[in-house]
């Protein structure tokens, strides 16, 4: 199921990339959520898709790391289930 949505989210426009994310987040594991989330934090071009990103992260581990996606990375990893 996460497949076509991953594919999705190449989409131009920024409201399909949010909302594509938010599929993404009720549809995933944990780990997998958060690894594309991540991803969208640190290399999607619109600010509105980035915050949308942290968001979400909070909302799927209850962690808070804000905009630092470095730091989201050393807890995914140091926490994968």
């Amino acid at each position: 199921a996460l497949e076509p949505l991953i594919k999705a989210f190449d989409h131009p426009y920024y409201d399909v990339r949010k909302t594509v994310l938010r599929a993404i987040a009720k549809l995933g594991g944990r780990d997998d959520v958060a690894e594309l989330l991540i991803e969208a934090l640190e290399n999607d071009s619109n600010q509105w898709v980035r915050e949308t990103a942290q968001e979400l992260l909070m909302q799927t581990t209850g962690q808070n790391f804000g905009w630092n996606y470095q730091r989201w990375r050393r807890w995914l990893k140091a926490n994968r289930r």
